[in-house]
Parts: structure tokens; C-alpha cells; sequence
């Protein structure tokens, strides 16, 4: 095969663009980037919660949500506590968070437990900058429930001690003489004369 050895000229072969496509070649040839549209932003979550978590407690777990669609600038992220119902219970938040396409942003959310015991549900959304939108993404980050403190139990050390004290308390007070108050004293025979 023969290779030509005439020079590129961009001009010749943009006018052979023309002819060749019409009108169509032109407007991917001429851009403007204020009539480009960028793609909108779309989140996925990612974390973990613990499973049981004692009643009313606050507890902390590691979230991170990543920006899979366009940039996001000034967005509101939240975290949110539903019931078995999906009734909204309670919710931290972090506002004015901006992703570039392709960031991952790690929170760690501070949430309290309910108050009730039973088994609940932990959300993770993100809305636009003033709220106006839907919610533009959201994810389930896992369930939990909840259950009363438990009643601290004593350690054997502590238990032993305690015997032991009682133990020589009772073994003080069993050598000591026992005095018979006054009152209760039998008086000795009075030798009458």
C-alpha cells in the first residue's frame, strides 16, 4: 500500500466534513459549553450500624456516600432513624457539602436510640441546596434494635470482700464480752443482818 505524502491541511479536511455531513458536522463541530448539560447528581451509600444498641443511648457509626453522577455543590446529607412503620423518629444532619463527580465524602453520624425497646431502621439521604427538590438520592444504611440497660452485676472480688468484712464483723462481735445494761441487772442478795 501507497502512503500519500501530501500534508494535513484542517481546513481542507473540515470543509470535506461539511459537504460530506451538512449541517449535522457544524454543530459538533461548533460547541457551547452554556448549552451543554451536565449530568445530575446520584449518590450510593455505604456503612454499617451496630446491631443492638441500649435504649436512649447516642451511638456513632462510619457512613460514607459517594457522588456516581454529575457535581454536587452546597448539598444537605442526613441520617435518619425510622421504626418497623417507617415512621421518622429522629435525625443528624451536615449541611453544605459539595462532591465532585466520583467523591466519596465519610461521615460519622451521631444518632440516639429510641426510647422504646424494638427494632428500627437507619436512612441515609441527600436533598439539593435549598431543599426545594426531591430527595435526590437516599439508601438504607442497616436495621438495629434496641433494649434496656442491663443491671451491672457485682464482680467476684467485690462479692468476696464483702463477705469477708461481714465475716469478721460477726467473728469481732461474737469475742467481745456482751454487757447487760444497767436496768437489766440482777441485783445480788442483800444480806440482811
Amino acid at each position: 500500500m501507497k502512503h500519500s505524502t501530501r500534508k494535513f491541511r484542517p481546513i481542507a479536511a473540515l470543509h470535506a466534513c461539511l459537504v460530506l455531513l451538512g449541517g449535522a458536522a457544524l454543530s459538533l463541530i461548533i460547541f457551547d459549553p452554556a448549552q451543554a448539560q451536565t449530568e445530575a447528581p446520584s449518590f450510593t451509600f455505604a456503612g454499617s450500624v451496630l446491631a443492638t444498641v441500649v435504649d436512649s443511648a447516642t451511638f456513632t457509626f462510619p457512613a460514607s456516600i459517594k457522588d456516581v453522577g454529575g457535581p454536587a455543590t452546597n448539598y444537605n446529607a442526613y441520617f435518619q432513624i425510622y421504626d418497623i412503620n417507617f415512621h421518622y423518629l429522629s435525625q443528624t444532619y451536615y449541611t453544605g457539602q459539595t462532591w465532585s463527580q466520583g467523591q466519596t465524602l465519610d461521615f460519622n453520624p451521631t444518632l440516639t436510640a429510641p426510647s422504646t425497646t424494638g427494632f428500627y431502621f437507619v436512612e441515609g439521604l441527600v436533598f439539593d441546596t435549598n431543599y426545594t427538590g426531591p430527595i435526590v438520592s437516599d439508601s438504607f444504611f442497616g436495621t438495629f434494635t434496641t433494649k434496656p440497660a442491663a443491671v451491672p452485676e457485682l464482680s467476684s472480688a467485690l462479692t468476696t470482700g464483702l463477705l469477708l468484712v461481714f465475716l469478721a464483723g460477726l467473728l469481732i462481735l461474737s469475742r467481745r464480752p456482751v454487757k447487760q445494761p444497767a436496768a437489766q441487772r440482777v441485783p445480788a442478795k442483800i444480806n440482811r443482818l
